[in-house]
């Protein structure tokens, strides 16, 4: 039999490494709350039609189990999204609106009940909507209102990844001025520590914005803040707004 000895000093300085780990570990620092709320026990709802997807709502956690296309059935945005969307590799298809925005947005709609409540209460834009995507207002009076389209309008701490998007075609013509208007494919605000990962937009179509407000106009996210992170993600398209901030992602 052979005996190790470890003097005391190093045992003392494993020990003490051992507890600054510890420490580290409690209070999170090298692990993103994504990876444990990625690794939560919520059961997971598969996605495999158009009609499936529009039910998505709040923070349940949710994976594609097929490539989906709207060229048919008429897409409803998700108004506040804190869960996980695992693309799975799959797409979705044929996701298009026109848009001419001649009229304050619609207050005390009756279709807001859907909605989670918070600055993002949904709504009617009271123009003329000849496409798929369904658009949608937030705030409270049209001076102090965002206009968001997106399929996602606003998301909180949520997870999007492994998703493509093809075949998206937005133009919005705005003729009454808002606090802001918000464009993009996927998500048209994102705050709170949202990962948006290894996601694609791929289009021959565009995006064409003619706007009176302070635009906010992405391929893939309008607006980012508060620490939301976006990685691994392209967009091959086109993107035009006449006024405001662009940017290719």
């Amino acid at each position: 039999t052979v005996l190790s000895t470890v003097s005391p000093n190093k045992i003392s300085t494993f020990f003490a490494l051992s507890s600054i780990f510890a420490f580290l570990l409690s209070i999170g620092v090298g692990y993103s709350p994504k990876v444990f709320a990625e690794e939560e026990t919520k059961p997971i709802t598969k996605i495999s039609s158009a009609s499936q997807f529009n039910e998505i709502t709040g923070n349940g956690h949710y994976q594609l189990d097929a490539n989906i296309s709207f060229e048919t059935t008429k897409l409803v945005p998700i108004q506040n999204f804190s869960g996980i969307l695992d693309g799975n590799g799959y797409k979705l298809i044929d996701i298009s609106f026109t848009e001419n925005i001649v009229t304050p947005p619609d207050q005390g709609d009756d279709n807001n009940d859907d909605s989670t409540g918070g600055e993002n209460s949904g709504g009617s834009t009271g123009g003329e909507n000849d496409g798929q995507l369904a658009p949608q207002s937030q705030g409270e009076s049209s001076v102090n209102t965002t206009e968001a389209y997106a399929i996602f309008l606003n998301t909180n701490g949520a997870i999007i990844k492994d998703l493509t998007v093809e075949n998206f075609n937005v133009s919005i013509t705005q003729s009454v001025e808002t606090e802001s208007l918000k464009v993009a494919t996927l998500v048209a605000n994102a705050e709170q520590n949202t990962i948006i990962e290894n996601c694609s937009v791929i289009s021959t179509n565009s995006i064409e914005i003619t706007a009176k407000s302070r635009t906010y106009v992405g391929g893939l996210v309008g607006f980012a803040c508060q620490e939301s992170i976006i990685r691994n993600c392209s967009v091959t398209g086109n993107i035009r707004a006449d006024v405001g901030n662009i940017g290719g992602i």
